[in-house]
């Protein structure tokens, strides 16, 4: 299990019984939880629901005499469509589809400078290095600069006004102080 799927596995549990969801214990499950399959922990919670229990189960109960995940199997590598790189995806696919996400963005940046802008982006390995919120805030901050170029057509606009979520007025509106 994911660090993610075993906070919503918590919560899942905690909607039932009484359980804390600091952050320490979720570190802790996760560290047990991590070696287990998803769907045979929810299948034992279930067991455990239907039972005349009345406390939320101890992590032990849950994980008795399952079948670990095989250290060989834990980390599947995926080769990212765009820049070739192999990415360890863990049994989950959420790394890759985020790493090829980042590609696309970062491959955009790229031809949108180039046309605009007649420049290359100069420190391609920094926007790899960026976590997500960071990058996202930058990648927004380009595209509401290129709506103020004045040779931008309007294919581009269109694009980036729909993924910036502008109504066509606020679109209109960065297009005149670009005249």
């Amino acid at each position: 299990m994911t660090l993610d799927e075993v906070k919503n596995f918590m919560r899942h549990i905690s909607s039932y019984y009484k359980l804390g969801l600091e952050k320490w214990r979720i570190e802790e499950w996760y560290k047990t939880l991590k070696n287990y399959k998803k769907e045979d922990l929810y299948e034992r919670f279930e067991s455990h629901k239907n039972s005349t229990a009345t406390e939320a189960p101890k992590l032990l109960l849950l994980i008795e005499r399952l079948e670990k995940i095989p250290e060989s199997a834990k980390e599947l590598i995926c080769v990212c469509h765009f820049c070739g790189s192999q990415i360890a995806t863990e049994r989950c696919l959420t790394s890759i589809k985020q790493h090829e996400d980042r590609c696309r963005s970062i491959q955009y940046l790229k031809k949108i400078y180039r046309k605009y802008f007649n420049r290359e982006i100069r420190d391609i390995q920094k926007l790899y290095e960026m976590d997500n919120q960071e990058f996202l805030l930058k990648h927004d901050e380009v595209l509401k600069e290129l709506l103020k170029v004045p040779t931008l057509d309007e294919n581009d606009q269109f694009c980036i006004s729909k993924y910036l979520n502008l109504d066509s007025k606020e679109s209109r509106n960065i297009a005149i102080t670009r005249s």
